[in-house]
């Protein structure tokens, strides 16, 4: 993983952030007050997912994670790309 900021100190309460791209997967730790700790960015294979998780882990005590997946799914459901969000929705 190529990784961007702090360690945090041990014991401290962190959320983390993930963003799945197609080809590789950004992750975010930032403390319980909003505070960023550090950021990393790996390819999208089962041993770096292992690794990202680690990674949040590595900064404090877990809270939550939030997941950010939407295009990777768009794409994935509708080969020809992301659709245009109406008025609709």
């Amino acid at each position: 993983m190529t990784a961007a900021g702090t360690v945090g100190a041990g014991g401290q309460r962190v959320f983390g952030g993930v963003d799945l791209h197609a080809d590789t997967i950004h992750a975010a730790v930032v403390t319980d007050n909003g505070g960023h700790l550090a950021d990393a960015e790996c390819p999208t294979t089962t041993a770096r997912y292992t690794a990202a998780l680690a990674f949040l882990g590595a900064h404090g005590d877990v809270i939550a994670i939030g997941v950010g997946r939407h295009h990777v799914l768009r794409n994935r459901v509708h080969p020809s790309g992301p659709r245009r969000r109406t008025e609709r929705g």
